[in-house]
């Protein structure tokens, strides 16, 4: 049987992963490109009718990169204690099948895409 933990990743997991990765670069570089062109007050929160209920300084603006960058490490590390828990499973009962364990990962990468997108 192969070893399911030290495997190279699916094509789609790699998409999925670069994915992440822009989702975190391309807002983080849009907003140093355009920073002194953003007003000084922003609008933070929207009401039902779309109108903006709630202002903040264009500094609050550095909290969502900063969330999602935290989200997909948070996300990472999560991954890389499923594998160290199934390298050594504490059940003695050994690995579960390698199809749910590619899933698995497929699932989390996935997963890191959608936070970071919505970020």
């Amino acid at each position: 049987m192969t070893d399911i933990t030290h495997r190279n990743r699916t094509r789609l997991e790699t998409v999925l992963e670069i994915t992440a990765l822009l989702f975190i670069i391309g807002p983080a570089v849009w907003l140093i490109y355009s920073w002194l062109e953003i007003p000084e007050r922003v609008p933070t929160h929207f009401n039902f009718g779309g109108s903006p209920d709630n202002w903040g300084a264009r500094s609050t603006l550095i909290i969502l990169p900063l969330a999602s960058l935290f989200m997909y490490v948070l996300l990472t590390l999560v991954g890389q204690i499923i594998r160290k828990q199934i390298r050594n499973p504490k059940d003695g009962k050994g690995q579960p099948p390698p199809f749910r364990l590619i899933k698995t990962f497929t699932m989390l990468a996935a997963f890191k895409a959608e936070i970071t997108w919505m970020f």
